[in-house]
């Protein structure tokens, strides 16, 4: 169900923006995914780290904080 709504979404975009425009957007789609996970890079053991110290230290209104 997932593939076909995407291959529905590149045809609409590549009919209305054409191939220059459809080129930039998944150009742009690309950075902004890469940047994404870049940024995410540890950012999951990070948050376990501080909500277990939070918790270990009985602070609830940090860990929602967090």
């Amino acid at each position: 169900m997932c593939r076909s709504l995407a291959f529905i979404l590149n045809v609409v975009l590549a009919r209305l923006l054409g191939a220059e425009g459809s080129s930039v957007f998944y150009l742009a789609f690309t950075i902004v995914l890469t940047s994404a996970v870049l940024g995410r890079v540890g950012m999951e053991n990070s948050m376990v780290k501080f909500i277990a110290i939070n918790i270990a230290f009985d602070q609830p209104s940090e860990v929602l904080g967090v």
